[in-house]
């Protein structure tokens, strides 16, 4: 007997080697050799990701305030949170679906007094029965473990969720902390403007009511005067809009992270050289790549399972107990079953065939989102990468072309002084630099922000 156990044993294991279905293998992205962003953009850098596995991206703007915004954010963001609780969930479903390959035991105890069996002498009896139940559904063709191989791939795309849910918080509070930091520095830019036109304004009222101005420059410095201070009030509404996104951001109460940003900053400087991966290190290291190619390996190892359906099944099962009678005359007995069943599809009218055709579209479908994941990723980081250059370069432009306008304005108001001019010339001039000013603040936010975007598409 035990002999026979050994045997049908041994052999259910070999056969729970077989696995039905096709093995995973993970698909190859064509991906080019290089960027073609990089190429004529001398001042960025190509680096490979080996010598740099740890990139910080937000670190390059060496901004304390942004830091720590940052390290808050990823203590208490509720999304992250989330994301961290998703992956537990994960892990308890690997461990549900390989449960099945081992056998299952239960303890049942079970008690009853009656007169069912002594019914014409009315004498009541007592039974009382302790037993273990162990049941063994054998794997023959890998259907559970092909499960737990979804599972256990469903753990590493849930993995690969969560850091792309912590790049993407990253980058969202430096983005919004970057528009802050610009719209501080327009208002600053808004008010030092009122208040020069404020004193233009005043002096040429004097002027005016000495003769020495006509009406017409008094009606254009009042005119530019409330052009101006009516900006302040949307920039303001707007600060207080980016606060309250970063308190979200970060978990905090907005009165509580206001205190640390109420003083003006400048706008974070991006750094002049870029560090940009190869095509290949950058797919291999972005985790909504990575969640994408783990979804399909469960998809593909669900696909199996399927399959394995189709073939019989072989469950094992024992008991082992004790057994109380008082019709026995008080004593216990042993008890002990064992024994086997084989169970195999024969007409189901076509709901095996239906589950596999479903669950080769469901990889279908998973392998279409993977390779468009993969031109998504392509597509990021060549617009993010010239999209940074470009608004280097703007930047540049735009802060030789304010300097140029604070010229103009020495020149415009001196020679208005000395009545070589019109206050129009003034006006203008001024106008200019102010505008001049608010698209530099403009362009360095953009050229910070274009930074964010591109280590976030870089995967850091």
């Amino acid at each position: 007997m035990r002999c026979n156990i050994r045997l049908v044993l041994a052999l259910a294991a070999a056969l729970c080697s077989c696995k039905a279905g096709e093995d995973y293998h993970p698909p190859t992205a064509a991906l080019p050799g290089g960027w073609h962003g990089m190429a004529g953009a001398p001042e960025a850098r190509a680096q490979d990701v080996s010598e740099a596995p740890d990139i910080q991206g937000w670190r390059t703007f060496n901004d304390p305030a942004l830091e720590a915004l940052i390290a808050a954010a990823q203590r208490n963001n509720r999304d992250v949170k989330i994301a961290a609780v998703r992956v537990k969930e994960a892990r308890a479903m690997r461990v549900a679906a390989a449960a099945p390959l081992y056998p299952q035991v239960n303890a049942k105890i079970d008690g009853s007094r009656g007169n069912e069996e002594n019914f014409f002498n009315n004498k009541p009896f007592s039974l009382y029965e302790a037993a273990f139940d162990a049941s063994w559904e054998v794997d023959l063709f890998g259907a559970t473990a092909r499960r737990a191989e979804a599972a256990e791939a469903d753990i590493a795309a849930r993995e690969a969720e969560a850091r792309n849910a912590l790049i993407t918080l990253r980058a969202e509070v430096a983005r919004d902390y970057i528009d802050l930091r610009k719209l501080q520095m327009q208002y600053a830019i808004a008010g030092n403007a009122a208040e020069a036109e404020g004193k233009t304004r005043g002096l040429i009222r004097s002027l005016a009511k000495s003769g020495l101005a006509t009406g017409l420059d008094a009606a254009a410095a009042e005119a530019q005067y409330q052009a101006i201070t009516s900006r302040m009030p949307a920039l303001a509404a707007a600060l207080e809009a980016d606060k309250q996104q970063l308190a979200v951001l970060v978990g905090k109460e907005g009165e509580a992270l206001a205190p640390e940003l109420e003083s003006p900053a400048g706008i974070p400087a991006a750094p002049v050289s870029v560090a940009v991966d190869a095509p290949a290190a950058v797919i291999v290291r972005r985790p909504d790549v990575a969640q994408a190619e783990r979804q399909l390996a469960s998809a593909a190892a669900l696909k199996a399972a399927a399959i394995a359906d189709f073939y019989p099944r072989i469950s094992l099962s024992a008991a082992l107990g004790l057994r109380y009678s008082s019709l026995a005359g008080g004593g216990a007995d042993k008890s002990w079953s064992g024994g086997g069943s084989l169970l195999g599809p024969i007409f189901d009218a076509g709901r095996l065939r239906a589950l596999v055709n479903a669950a080769d579209a469901r990889q279908e479908q998973a392998l279409l989102a993977y390779e468009k994941t993969v031109l998504q990723a392509q597509g990021e980081v060549e617009t993010n990468l010239s999209a940074y250059l470009n608004a280097d370069v703007q930047a540049r432009a735009l802060d030789a072309s304010e300097r140029a306008n604070e010229r103009s304005v020495f020149l415009a108001t001196a020679r208005y002084a000395q009545g070589l001019s019109n206050y129009l010339d003034v006006l203008t001039a001024q106008q200019a630099l102010y505008s001049s000013q608010t698209a530099l603040a403009e362009a360095q936010a953009n050229a910070a922000v274009a930074q964010v975007r591109l280590w976030k598409s870089l995967g850091f």
